[in-house]
């Protein structure tokens, strides 16, 4: 991957090799992903929480999450930041005082996605030589057209992300709707333990931005390919490919971009 930094200290952007389905044909082609990384937010030296970030404007983001979740009130409750860049940390210093404290002891509550590190929850690993399933790329334009059109709740309130079970040949196995992205993976997830449904051998389709967390959750499940509307993020292919998570994004009417996996595609 080729980095590319725009008035940052990290690069925003990266160039990334990968291969172009259109007209029945393959192509290589180099196209532009968002760079990801995991900053880590600490309170007076202490580690509050990590969070996935484009690791850009960290001091904003970090204050910005401070105020917002209610731990601090204004900038006079700050005395000071610094930024540790080569570790990714932003440590802000606060005025110790009693009703800080009692604000930063009551609100804990993380939103599901708010930045685990991604790469270190993965409790599964797979050799993408292993697998003998093929995936006919006809096949996954069909399931992505059938799968942007299928939610109702979206249609009505243009406010929820969808995922979807599907087998290789395109077969919808389940769907579920919810305001989150994470959190419609994790409802596909659990409905496939719940239902003794193995996924090495199926599809989860997601109309959210695949990031590192998301593709941890569809490694550790163990599915076998992962695909998007959208296009993934840096750290989330790097992890495809070491973990051999077959992964599709950028699907389009007539089209799409395989980011890892094109030796289980069947033109």
């Amino acid at each position: 991957m080729k980095n590319t930094v725009i008035n940052n200290r990290f690069p925003v952007f990266c160039e990334c090799e990968a291969w172009e389905f259109s007209s029945g044909v393959l192509t290589p082609i180099t196209i532009q992903l968002s760079m990801e990384y995991t900053l880590t937010i600490s309170i007076n030296g202490s580690p509050y929480l990590t969070v996935a970030c484009s690791g850009s404007d960290l001091r904003e983001l970090a204050v910005g999450h401070m105020l917002s979740e209610g731990i601090i009130q204004s900038i006079d409750d700050i005395n000071g930041i610094e930024i540790d860049f080569e570790n990714l940390v932003v440590n802000v210093r606060t005025n110790e005082n009693e009703e800080l404290i009692e604000r930063l002891l009551r609100i804990r509550s993380v939103p599901s996605g708010c930045g685990i590190e991604a790469a270190a929850i993965i409790t599964k690993t797979s050799d993408l030589r292993d697998f003998k399933i093929q995936i006919n790329a006809s096949e996954i334009i069909s399931i992505m057209k059938k799968f942007l059109n299928y939610s109702e709740h979206h249609k009505m309130t243009r406010g929820v992300h969808s995922a979807a079970l599907y087998t290789a040949t395109g077969k919808r196995l389940s769907f579920f709707d919810e305001i989150g992205r994470h959190n419609a993976v994790d409802k596909i997830i659990g409905d496939a333990l719940l239902r003794n449904i193995a996924l090495s051998d199926k599809i989860i389709t997601t109309t959210g931005r695949i990031s590192g967390e998301i593709t941890a959750k569809a490694q550790n499940s163990g599915v076998l390919a992962l695909i998007s509307r959208s296009r993934p993020t840096s750290i989330s292919i790097d992890m495809a490919k070491q973990h051999g998570l077959i992964l599709i994004g950028a699907v389009r009417s007539s089209s799409f971009v395989v980011f890892n996996g094109k030796e289980s595609l069947k033109i």
